[in-house]
């Protein structure tokens, strides 16, 4: 979770952060992990380009990147 909220917060991920969480699965889940952030990134652009009406109660709020 830490990974994906700097990415998306920052899009750039701390390598330190990036190491631990490559050395617990591997580099292939990694990548996988990498391009489901990628996909609900682009998701949540397009939704937002679209300007499609969002219950509120589906909101969440990302928190801002340690720092």
């Amino acid at each position: 979770m830490r990974l994906t909220t700097e990415l998306v917060t920052t899009k750039h991920a701390d390598a330190a952060l990036f190491h631990q969480v490559h050395r617990a699965p591997g580099i292939e889940a990694t990548v996988e992990l990498l391009m489901l952030i990628h996909r609900w990134a682009g998701l949540a652009l397009m939704l937002n380009a679209l300007q499609v009406d969002i219950d509120a109660d589906a909101r969440i709020s990302i928190p801002p990147a340690p720092g």
